[in-house]
């Protein structure tokens, strides 16, 4: 696919540890980058090469310890979701999921 420069140098400018081709390959990557660590004029840029859709599904995907709790409550509310829902997390720790496998092994004993 061809890149527009403007697209590339933004690209550099929030993802600066791989080629920007590579980045772009996964747009959810590069929209998660401008989230957290763009400047307005590199929101811009997105916005024209880029669907509602495209950086709700970033939103919506991005990794656990990713955003700050700032960031996370700012993109939520612009891209109408609830600024109030819990940032990704790796574990759920509201249940004692690691309970389970101890549990198990004390009745195979």
């Amino acid at each position: 696919m061809a890149y527009t420069e403007e697209l590339l140098e933004s690209c550099r400018s929030v993802h600066w540890y791989a080629p920007p081709e590579t980045v772009l390959e996964t747009p959810a990557l590069y929209l998660q980058h401008v989230m957290m660590f763009g400047l307005p004029e590199d929101v811009e840029v997105a916005r024209k090469h880029f669907k509602q859709a495209d950086w709700k599904q970033a939103l919506d995907t991005a990794p656990a310890g990713f955003f700050s709790p700032t960031k996370w409550r700012h993109w939520q509310s612009e891209l109408g979701g609830d600024p109030e829902s819990p940032l990704p997390r790796r574990f759920d720790f509201s249940k004692e999921w690691w309970l389970d496998g101890i549990q198990d092994q004390s009745k195979a004993s």
